[in-house]
């Protein structure tokens, strides 16, 4: 009897860890997508200032623009693009985290290095060296084994999307911050050529 509660619990807490990963792996795509869809309306706001600048800079019948407005237009292609690139590999590093980018660690830690882990092996534990060698750690799992595995492949996930996320709400102020500014420029670069500076 004591022995079924216990076989119980187990397989409660194996199915929790699994939807649990499961729950996580989801965040981490839907992350993935928004990602991947700033990432286009980055380069459709770019493509609409350039074209917009360069229909007013070189529109057939307009009045000639002043040397100042023309700068004014050429820096904000500058500063646009630079920031839509720097915006853009900040939305890389969501999808494809890398361990240090712009002074943002990321810290990967296991759970335990002493563990043959089959689903997340460490380094410390060891990645299988031969097909034999990783047909040995399966058949010598048990229950407890195959929670270990699960546990700390929940672990490194939870690390992940912590990470995930701390990458994207950098990414996310970089893109207000680059509409932004960018549109504010604009919009001022056209009053002035408007009131004829």
């Amino acid at each position: 009897m004591l022995e079924n509660e216990l076989h119980r619990e187990e397989n409660m807490k194996l199915q929790l860890i699994k939807d649990a990963h499961t729950y996580l792996e989801g965040r981490i795509k839907f992350v993935d997508t928004k990602a991947s869809f700033f990432m286009a309306v980055l380069g459709g706001f770019f493509a609409i200032i350039a074209l917009s600048a360069k229909e007013m800079l070189l529109s057939v019948g307009a009045k000639s623009v002043s040397p100042t407005i023309e700068i004014g237009f050429y820096l904000l292609m500058i500063v646009t693009f630079l920031l839509v690139i720097i915006t853009v590999c900040c939305l890389l590093q969501t999808i494809r985290p890398t361990r240090k980018f712009l002074h943002m660690t990321m810290e990967v830690k296991h759970t335990s290095g002493k563990a043959q882990h089959v689903m997340w092996p460490s380094k410390e534990g060891g990645w299988p060296q031969d097909p034999t060698d990783f047909e040995k750690r399966i058949q010598s799992l048990d229950t407890n084994g195959i929670l270990a595995n699960y546990e700390e492949t929940l672990y490194v996930s939870l690390q992940l999307i912590r990470n995930v996320y701390n990458r994207y709400r950098v990414a996310a102020l970089l893109m207000k911050f680059t509409v932004v500014v960018s549109g504010s420029l604009f919009f001022a670069l056209l009053i002035l050529k408007l009131i004829g500076v």
